[in-house]
């Protein structure tokens, strides 16, 4: 078992083989992030579907801006509090590492 350690965000082992592999390739990763407050059991901390779309949007604007890469494509699930993005890993490496995003695995297998 691994240990987590605090503060520290949750990648898929998966998802970073296949980030591995499109940097190499120079092609696109499908990966799935949930946010934070989607760990939470009651969701009772800005977890309406609105609040979701809203942050996930916000995220994305602000990710796109910091890397000057654009998003292929992305879809939100509003009441899981989680997205699906479809990126270049420097713009999946980048969304992971925003604070309203908890985790991240590999969106195909």
């Amino acid at each position: 078992m691994t240990k987590r350690i605090p503060g520290k965000k949750r990648k898929d082992p998966e998802l970073q083989r296949q980030l591995e592999a499109a940097s190499a390739a120079h092609t696109s990763v499908q990966a799935v992030f949930f946010l934070k407050n989607a760990e939470q059991p009651t969701r009772s901390s800005g977890g309406s579907p609105e609040d979701t779309r809203r942050t996930v949007r916000d995220v994305l604007d602000r990710v796109e801006q910091q890397t000057g890469e654009r998003v292929v494509d992305w879809n939100v699930f509003p009441l899981l509090g989680s997205f699906v993005v479809v990126a270049s890993p420097r713009i999946v490496e980048a969304v992971l590492a925003q604070d309203e995003v908890a985790s991240a695995s590999a969106n195909r297998r």
